[in-house]
């Protein structure tokens, strides 16, 4: 995995993630995290976390998908 993602690159899209501003739906997800999850982080902090995993999701996707088509 340190191959795929650089700590650096990781930490800088958090902190870029967080000065975005919260669409009404992804207030509503961090507010479900809080509440329902019991995640004790700030609704910035619960979003920035969730877009780096999707952004994380998405190059591994983009890897695997590279590899099994013979790229």
């Amino acid at each position: 995995m340190s191959d795929v993602f650089d700590e650096g690159e990781v930490r800088k899209s958090l902190e870029m993630a967080k000065e975005v501003e919260l669409q009404p739906f992804e207030q509503a997800v961090a507010r479900m995290a809080r509440e329902e999850g019991g995640i004790d982080l700030n609704d910035k902090d619960i979003i920035a976390i969730h877009r780096v995993c999707n952004l994380c999701d998405e190059i591994l996707r983009k890897q695997f998908n590279g590899k099994s088509s013979g790229k």
